[in-house]
């Protein structure tokens, strides 16, 4: 009898949620207790990201236009790996950054069946020579060097992004050449 009760206490109430009140329902309600509290705030974000704070706001604010901007962020990502998969299946490709970014990127070309990256090449001079995922890590004069012709995909946080790109410029790359990687490491990108 009680679970019967207890069942049917949870689909009322599953019933009952909506996007209109769902802010008043188990933890997002403490969340924003938390916030309209001061319990946790603006100034706390030398801890967070400026970015997570916006989208935590515009979840307790307007989680409608926060899904929406989600949604059209993920599509954006998911365009941006498309294009590469179709550069990627016809060149001969360096990435440019063999930090988190590049290595989730050689991760999804494989997992595309995509075995045309050569080797990554990076400015740190402790991951020069050295084997990432089975390929080695070049500097960028010696990727230049063996594949003037090769299309170099620059993974990298966009502080850097700018200066590895007018590097490779200034190497004789064509900016024909030269794409970039900012989709993130988010794991849902590798699911088609």
């Amino acid at each position: 009898q009680w679970k019967e009760e207890y069942v049917a206490n949870i689909k009322k109430r599953a019933d009952a949620l909506t996007a209109d009140n769902m802010l008043e329902w188990g933890s997002t309600y403490y969340l924003k207790q938390a916030v309209e509290k001061g319990i946790v705030d603006e100034r706390d974000c030398n801890l967070w990201q400026v970015s997570l704070w916006e989208e935590l706001s515009l979840f307790l604010n307007d989680p409608i236009t926060l899904f929406l901007y989600n949604r059209d962020n993920y599509n954006r990502k998911r365009e941006e790996l498309e294009n590469i998969e179709e550069i990627a299946r016809t060149h001969k490709v360096f990435i440019f950054g063999a930090g988190s970014l590049g290595q989730f990127l050689y991760m999804y070309l494989i997992l595309q069946g995509i075995h045309t990256v050569a080797a990554y090449c990076d400015n740190n001079r402790a991951l020069q020579g050295k084997k990432l995922q089975n390929l080695i890590v070049l500097t960028p004069e010696e990727a230049v060097h063996r594949a003037p012709d090769g299309y170099y995909l620059i993974a990298a946080g966009k502080n850097s992004r700018e200066k590895m790109k007018v590097q490779l410029l200034e190497m004789g790359i064509e900016e024909k050449r030269i794409g970039f990687f900012s989709a993130g490491t988010d794991i849902r990108l590798l699911k088609k």
